[in-house]
């Protein structure tokens, strides 16, 4: 069962998160996702959440026509694990952002999905981004523009929210 290709499935399989080998998630599709246990203590971004498998379904489902002249940028990465599926899936330019203390685990997702990402067509680079600091945020998002930005499984403490907002 790929991402976005299961047809029948039910939301079971679709958010069935699979165990770790090592430290790595192997996820249908091909998609490797190395997690880390100390962010997922000091934060919860060091693991990949139902939450972000439900979105990358979705957009892959809704967005399938579309998605593959697409830039997406997406917010509070974590692992990076929605941001890959839908590179993987044919987005042409993904940004995945996140606070400095993930931009390692991110960048390491990146490495370890490089076969399944093809460079040459499209674009996937992870930065730092932290909305809690309004200028850089501001700056970010007028370097460029998005077709989709997108966020999952992110509120989880109220003093997060306002400033996104």
């Amino acid at each position: 069962m790929s991402l976005g290709a299961c047809g029948d499935c039910n939301i079971e399989d679709i958010l069935r998160i699979p165990p770790r080998n090592l430290g790595v998630r192997s996820f249908p599709g091909g998609i490797k996702i190395m997690t880390n246990t100390q962010l997922l203590l000091e934060d919860t971004g060091g693991d990949v959440w139902k939450g972000a498998m439900a979105l990358g379904h979705f957009m892959v489902e809704e967005f399938s026509d579309v998605l593959p002249q697409s830039t997406v940028l997406e917010l509070a990465s974590g692992t990076g694990y929605l941001g890959l599926s839908l590179s993987v899936r044919g987005a042409s330019k993904v940004v995945m952002s996140d606070k400095e203390c993930m931009i390692p685990l991110l960048h390491a997702n990146v490495l370890l999905n490089s076969p399944s990402l093809d460079l040459n067509a499209r674009t996937i680079e992870a930065v730092r981004l932290d909305w809690n600091n309004q200028e850089e945020a501001i700056s970010r998002m007028e370097e460029e523009t998005f077709d989709f930005i997108v966020i999952s499984d992110v509120f989880y403490e109220e003093e997060i929210v306002e400033p996104l907002i």
